[in-house]
């Protein structure tokens, strides 16, 4: 991730926001846009066209995580690197937030312009999570495939199913925020397919098109790699 030039902040409380866009204006030298609620954010995040928004996680009427799911959803939008803003940061809270695709958390409360120095280390840093995301894709092939192949296999079809529809969901949520749009876009697609035979519980009709999705999806993979190499 380069240094971001535009920020988009989100927070219910007026304090944080003006105290922060202080703190990165005149600090940090970004250009920053504030919105006092998710709604209002997506209502301006097309035009305003952030390289990073920093959000709370509890606001009234749609909290951090939802504002998240409803940019992902928007097919107008690029991957926009997000970061949460929360006092909640237990291990597992943390946890649910990466997998939404966030790229991390800042604790409340914060000094703003300690979040400048923040801000700095991490586009200085994030090249290196986006390889060893890079790496991780792999080895979440080599699992993906073993988990399609075992399907047929009484006894186990149905945890295979439900790991398989696992990593295709995380993938759909996560890779785009790492650079990887075309494996997202091959994840979601995945993801799409296997969702109404994790609402039966049965097992996917297809086989062939489950595997051609699959394929797809290590291809993109195997893409990446190949230029990383």
């Amino acid at each position: 991730m380069n240094r971001p030039q535009r920020i988009l902040l989100v927070d219910d409380d007026q304090d944080i926001l003006t105290v922060t866009t202080m703190a990165l204006e005149v600090v940090g030298g970004y250009v920053t846009k504030s919105c006092a609620g998710a709604q209002e954010a997506l209502a301006c995040v097309e035009e305003f066209q952030p390289d990073l928004i920093l959000v709370d996680v509890m606001m009234p009427e749609l909290d951090g995580p939802s504002f998240v799911r409803r940019l992902q959803a928007n097919p107008k939008l690029g991957p926009v690197p997000i970061l949460f803003m929360t006092a909640r940061t237990q291990a597992e809270d943390i946890a649910s937030y990466l997998e939404l695709g966030v790229i991390g958390v800042v604790s409340k409360p914060f000094d703003p312009e300690e979040l400048v120095c923040r801000l700095d280390a991490l586009s200085r840093t994030m090249q290196q999570f986006q390889q060893a995301y890079g790496r991780g894709l792999v080895e979440k092939m080599r699992q993906m495939e073993a988990l399609r192949l075992n399907l047929g296999t009484e006894g186990i079809a149905q945890k295979s199913l439900e790991g398989l529809y696992r990593i295709a969901h995380n993938l759909a949520g996560s890779a785009a925020s790492y650079g990887f749009e075309a494996v997202g876009v091959r994840a979601r697609a995945l993801e799409t397919f296997l969702h109404p035979w994790m609402e039966t519980l049965g097992s996917p009709g297809s086989q062939g098109t489950l595997a051609q999705l699959c394929n797809d999806l290590a291809a993109e993979v195997k893409n990446y790699s190949e230029r990383s190499a």
